[in-house]
């Protein structure tokens, strides 16, 4: 005769809690990563006509923005 096939509960009952946090862990930082690739693709791929037509040229978060865009390899150096 054939093996009684394992249960789902014993299944379940086997799997550490560790392995779970792990995976969850994992999902969260998939999801931030995700997240700041993102921002930083919309950043850089901003047109001189997008910025131009801006209505807020005066705001300190655009002149951020705008110091970022015209020098794009000290962007790194910030972190």
């Amino acid at each position: 005769m054939d093996p009684e096939p394992p249960s789902l509960q014993a299944l379940i009952a086997t799997i550490d809690i560790s392995i779970v946090s792990g995976f969850v862990l994992l999902f969260v930082l998939l999801c931030c990563s995700a997240l700041i690739s993102g921002a930083e693709v919309a950043l850089f791929s901003l047109t001189r006509t997008d910025i131009d037509s801006h209505p807020e040229s005066e705001n300190k978060r655009f002149k951020i923005i705008l110091q970022l865009l015209e020098r794009p390899k000290n962007y790194w150096l910030q972190f």
